[in-house]
C-alpha cells in the first residue's frame, strides 16, 4: 500500500484515540450520585446512598425500545424543555429499573444535580417525565467493565444475588442497572448493578 495510506490511517487512530481520552476525561469530572462505602465483600460494595431526587420516565417496550425513548425523553429535560427552558447538568450514573426479570415495563432516571439554595429544579414540558425526591437507602452493588447489554447485566444480576444470597443479606427482589458513560466511549467504562438491601 502507498505510504500515504499509512499516514492518514495513522492519522485517523490517532484523532480517534484523542477522542476517546478527552471522554474518559469528561466522564471522570462529571458530578456522581453521592454515596458512601460501608463494606468490600469480595467484588461487591455495600453503600449508603443519601436522598436524592431523580428525572424519571417509565416506558413499555424491549429493551433497547425503553432505553432509546427514556433517554431522548431526560435528555431532553435537561437540555431545556423545561418550564425555564434552562439547562441542567448532566451526573452519572443514568439508572433502570425493570419490575421483574421478564418485564416490558421499565423505569429510566438521571439523578438530578444539587440545585444553589433558593433554587428548585424546573418543572418538565414533556408530561412524562417526573420529578421524584427519593429518600437515602443501603444497597449491595457490583461493579464490572466493557459495553454492557441486557444480557450481561442479567448475568451480573444474578451473580450479585447469589453472592448476597450466600451471605445470608437479605434483598430487595428487583435490581437497578446503571451506566456511568456515554454509548460511545468505548474505553475504562463503569457499570453496575445495584440491589438494595436491608
Amino acid at each position: 500500500m502507498s505510504p500515504i495510506f499509512y499516514y492518514v490511517a495513522g492519522g485517523v487512530a490517532l484523532v480517534f484515540l484523542g477522542w476517546q481520552w478527552k471522554l474518559v476525561r469528561d466522564t471522570n469530572k462529571t458530578p456522581m450520585q453521592k454515596y458512601t462505602v460501608e463494606q468490600v465483600i469480595g467484588d461487591v460494595e455495600i453503600r449508603n446512598y443519601a436522598p436524592f431526587v431523580k428525572a424519571s420516565v417509565t416506558e413499555n417496550g424491549s429493551y433497547q425500545e425503553i432505553s432509546y425513548r427514556s433517554f431522548q425523553r431526560l435528555a431532553g429535560y435537561i437540555f431545556g424543555k423545561n418550564e425555564a427552558e434552562t439547562q441542567i447538568a448532566m451526573t452519572t450514573p443514568v439508572g433502570m429499573h425493570f419490575e421483574s426479570a421478564d418485564a416490558q415495563q421499565a423505569e429510566m432516571y438521571f439523578v438530578m444535580p444539587d440545585m444553589p439554595a433558593g433554587t428548585e429544579l424546573p418543572v418538565p414540558k414533556d408530561s412524562s417525565v417526573s420529578l421524584i425526591r427519593c429518600d437515602g437507602f443501603r444497597a449491595a452493588a457490583l461493579r464490572f467493565g466493557g459495553v454492557a447489554g441486557s444480557e450481561t447485566f442479567k448475568e451480573k444480576e444474578a451473580e450479585l444475588k447469589k453472592t448476597l444470597g450466600d451471605l445470608k443479606i437479605s434483598f430487595v427482589d428487583t435490581a437497578e442497572w446503571l451506566r456511568y458513560n456515554p454509548p460511545f466511549q468505548l474505553f475504562d467504562r463503569r457499570n453496575e448493578v445495584l440491589v438494595r438491601i436491608q
